[in-house]
């Protein structure tokens, strides 16, 4: 089973956008450190905002508990 999802974080503080793959079975924060150790963007402390639905996400509860499908786009505050 493919435990995948692609998200598109736009970060707001410098407009940068990147795309990752985050594995569902982690939480928004478990998955931003994997992210900070990676890439040169500081996103370990973030806040997650679904412009979509307009609130911020809890970072603590798995992803697959959003029921995010295919490809999503989300804002980074940091």
């Amino acid at each position: 089973m493919n435990h995948k999802i692609k998200i598109r974080f736009r970060i707001v503080k410098n407009s940068h956008v990147i795309e990752v793959l985050l594995d569902e079975r982690l939480s928004f924060k478990e998955n931003l450190e994997a992210i900070s150790e990676i890439c040169e963007e500081e996103v370990l402390n973030a806040e997650v905002y679904d412009p979509m639905k307009k609130i911020f996400l809890d970072t603590g509860v798995p992803l697959k508990a959003f029921s995010f499908h295919y490809f999503v786009s989300l804002y980074l505050f940091t």
